[in-house]
């Protein structure tokens, strides 16, 4: 999260655990949550892209009736 390296994060939590500087009671994953994982589903705001489609549509079938009447 702070931008080390991933192996050097393991390495430090490793030690941390064998030194005892943290704990392993509770749940240490409580707070970590990633969108779109089981449980937490994205779900984006639709009407943005509903809009944008409907005047896709709209643009195409004005189109159409222009060319074939």
């Amino acid at each position: 999260k702070g931008g080390m390296p991933f192996r050097d994060a393991y390495r430090q939590a490793a030690q941390d655990l064998k030194s005892g500087a943290v704990s392993t009671s509770g749940n240490p994953l409580h707070a970590y949550v990633n969108p779109g994982e089981p449980g937490h589903p994205v779900i984006p705001d639709l009407s943005a892209h509903d809009r944008w489609i409907r005047e896709q549509f709209l643009r195409i079938q004005n189109a159409k009736d222009a060319t074939f009447g």
